[in-house]
């Protein structure tokens, strides 16, 4: 587990660079998801990732499941990854309470 979390910032910068397939400018003031509901896409994305490394094999169509399960169709998460790769400091901070919550779910096992 402490493998994954060393990881995951380069897992989700790689992640929001594979995903981010066209430019557009959005509105500087707010992404286009919250905060709280990207936080948690991007735990079960990772969790999922971490299954996937344990047993070999991710279900084809788990981030769009993932994605429908908080409510976002890929368009709007490409959207909100397109945000943040125009605001850095706003993914990292993003990114921060990914891992704090994923610090915390490990220290509860």
């Amino acid at each position: 587990m402490r493998r994954l979390l060393r990881r995951v910032p380069a897992c989700g910068l790689v992640l929001a660079m594979s995903l981010c397939t066209a430019c557009s400018s959005l509105s500087p003031d707010a992404p286009p998801v919250a905060d709280s509901t990207l936080v948690e896409v991007f735990i079960d994305l990772h969790l999922a990732a971490a299954r996937a490394d344990l047993y070999r094999d991710l279900p084809p169509g788990t981030r769009d499941s993932v994605l429908a399960r908080h409510g976002l169709t890929p368009e709007e998460f490409e959207a909100a990854i397109r945000y943040y790769v125009e605001h850095p400091d706003a993914y990292v901070e993003l990114y921060t309470r990914v891992l704090n919550r994923l610090n915390e779910e490990r220290q509860g096992f």
